[in-house]
């Protein structure tokens, strides 16, 4: 749909994020949608196979790399999210869980405080 095309970086916090996407009026969508419900983990029956860092993390009790992704996971080895690390793009949203759907930020430092409370699409790794 081309959706972003136009639309711009709109808030920069030092230290923080970079936020962009459709923040003003909003634009029309053909076939997506405006909001889309919120995805914090990912859930397996069996552990994913991270690369475990042998530290201790305030933030989860299990983390590491998966596919070159810092990621989290918990204890019985179920639930597995990406951190919030440096790079980290990911979906904005208001308060509600749900109300995410046509802004993102990307992070600008670790932000772990947001791990398994915002969707995380993915990394940027230039630009």
């Amino acid at each position: 749909e081309k959706f972003y095309d136009g639309l711009r970086i709109y808030r920069f916090v030092e230290g923080f994020v970079a936020q962009g996407g459709d923040q003003g009026e909003p634009k029309k969508l053909s076939k997506a949608k405006r909001a889309v419900d919120a995805e914090f983990f990912y859930t397996s029956k069996n552990r994913l196979p991270i690369t475990s860092l042998k530290m201790i993390d305030g933030y989860a009790p299990v983390t590491g790399f998966l596919d070159g992704f810092a990621v989290a996971q918990s204890a019985d080895g179920k639930n597995t999210w990406q951190t919030h690390c440096p790079g980290i793009f990911a979906m904005a949203r208001g308060n509600e869980i749900n109300s995410g759907g046509t802004e993102f930020y990307i992070t600008l430092a670790p932000v772990r405080y947001l791990d398994r409370n915002i969707t995380v699409f993915g990394r940027v790794l230039h630009g």
